[in-house]
């Protein structure tokens, strides 16, 4: 079956949120906010959201830049209260100096 444009979309959410998620695996933080930026500027609502939203936490810790991994982690709970990336924020905010 040929695919669907939902299932086109959703391939090029993904490559964008894998690419995020590898330059954090890379330690690169810049590199990983740019394609966080890329996929909210293409996918304001997409599918892939939350995992993006998490990732961006997850950078700005990784970048020292404690206040807006804090203040982001705030809007990541508010928008997903029982969100299956709340762990992972609640551990990227956790490791941030107090």
């Amino acid at each position: 079956a040929a695919p669907t444009s939902r299932d086109v979309e959703l391939g090029k959410e993904r490559a964008l949120v894998d690419a995020a998620r590898s330059a954090l695996a890379r330690g690169d933080s810049a590199s990983a906010l740019a394609r966080i930026d890329e996929h909210a500027r293409t996918f304001p609502r997409g599918q892939l959201s939350e995992p993006r939203d998490a990732l961006r936490v997850q950078a700005l810790a990784m970048a020292g830049r404690a206040d807006e991994a804090r203040a982001q982690a705030a809007r990541f709970e508010r928008a997903y209260p029982n969100g299956l990336y709340g762990p992972v924020v609640k551990d990227a905010i956790g490791k941030l100096p107090k």
